[in-house]
């Protein structure tokens, strides 16, 4: 007899994975409006690693 193990509902987790975003400005230009539950940032967040840029980053980052 083969007996279903697992009960509860399957979870779908979206990840949404992007890089060398170099300090930009605008969001809009870069992120789509889709939804993930998991943003993973790779590569370079700026350009010329000046505070400005790191600045402009933190914006684009927040929710």
């Amino acid at each position: 007899m083969t007996q279903n193990i697992s009960t509860s509902p399957k979870i779908k987790t979206r990840f949404f994975i992007f890089s060398d975003t170099h300090g930009l400005h605008n969001s809009t230009r870069f992120v789509s409006d889709q939804y993930a539950d998991v943003a993973i940032h790779c590569g370079d967040l700026t350009a010329e690693s000046k505070i400005d840029e790191y600045r402009a980053s933190i914006r684009f980052l927040k929710p």
